[in-house]
């Protein structure tokens, strides 16, 4: 027997084979911890609920039993054994790249904010961004107030490529031929990063940023038709 009968539960983290989160002592006391695939303490069963994102020894725990909006979260280290940042985060996930994102209220903003942290709390840049897209580079960021929503881009250091500046839908923004959906009224065109208008705002919607030819719509949202147009605005 590898692991005791002696948990109330056991439960698998995202993307971890080795490592599992454990509650223990009864659910009346209604505590977790972290255990290795031999039943060894990784983090003591102190902890009131557990995220199942883990990387690299970090894991994300909250501070009351419910998961939610409004449920502070901290982050743990087991290779320290302690916990690392006590819950105050909205939100938390852990990059490929060691970098923790976290949310948090910017009191001179007046709304929340996605951050880029190490494991001692130091950004990586300094953000003003509600959301910053890492998955792939360069990061797609967007700013949500009470102007709507504005989308732009950055590099890895938080030097701006192309300003928040246009509502766009998602892969709005094609970063290899410099051209961005861009909105004006209830219609939308395309721009190229210098801001000259290629596309003029003229259909309901235009998406496929990404793709060697764009789709777009024209019409509402309740009747529309779609058709295709190159990057230069060439209707296909």
């Amino acid at each position: 027997m590898a692991i005791p009968f002696i948990f109330d539960e056991i439960k698998h983290f995202w993307d971890a084979e080795d490592v599992f989160m454990v509650h223990y002592g009864g659910w009346k006391e209604d505590h977790w911890g972290v255990i290795d695939n031999c039943g060894n303490w990784l983090a003591d069963p102190v902890l009131e609920d557990i995220d199942y994102r883990y990387h690299n020894g970090l894991f994300a725990f909250y501070k009351e039993d419910k998961w939610g909006d409004d449920v502070p979260i901290g982050v743990y280290d087991i290779k320290q054994k302690k916990v690392i940042f006590e819950p105050h985060f909205f939100n938390v996930s852990f990059c490929e790249d060691g970098w923790i994102e976290v949310e948090v209220f910017d009191e001179e903003l007046g709304r929340n904010v996605e951050k880029l942290i190490d494991r001692n709390g130091n950004e990586k840049f300094h953000s003003t961004y509600s959301s910053i897209y890492t998955w792939k580079e360069p990061y797609e960021v967007v700013i949500r107030d009470n102007n709507g929503n504005r989308h732009g881009l950055i590099d890895e250091t938080g030097n701006v490529i192309l300003p928040c500046e246009y509502d766009v839908s998602w892969a709005g923004i094609a970063y290899e031929r410099k051209r961005t959906v861009f909105k004006e009224g209830e219609k939308h065109g395309i721009k190229d990063f210098d801001g000259n208008i290629i596309v003029a705002p003229i259909y309901y919607e235009i998406h496929s940023m990404d793709k060697s030819v764009h789709i777009f719509r024209v019409g509402d949202k309740d009747n529309f038709k779609e058709g295709m147009i190159t990057p230069d605005g060439n209707i296909r």
